[in-house]
């Protein structure tokens, strides 16, 4: 499993990340986070994810 975390702002980045542990737990997939110029629809924050359904 993988997540990639797309941002605006990197001075978000602290605040994302506590909103996202907030929603994961143990075993911690693989995680990167990326600071973008734009996102489409004027978003601030996007998630991309790879999962495996056991």
């Amino acid at each position: 499993m993988k997540r990639i975390i797309f941002i605006t702002e990197m001075n978000t980045y602290a605040k994302v990340s506590a909103i996202y542990g907030s929603y994961v737990c143990e075993p911690f997939p693989a995680r990167e986070t990326v600071c973008v110029k734009e996102l489409p629809l004027g978003a601030s924050v996007e998630i991309s994810m790879i999962a495996v359904k056991e």
